[in-house]
């Protein structure tokens, strides 16, 4: 299981670091 978490917790702030990159630059190009 402590393998499992660095692994779940890396794959997260992947997504969320993602996730402001893709997201956020199109929320403000159409507002």
């Amino acid at each position: 299981m402590s393998d499992e978490y660095p692994w779940r917790t890396g794959r997260s702030c992947v997504y969320r670091l993602h996730y402001h990159l893709v997201f956020v630059p199109k929320y403000r190009r159409d507002v």
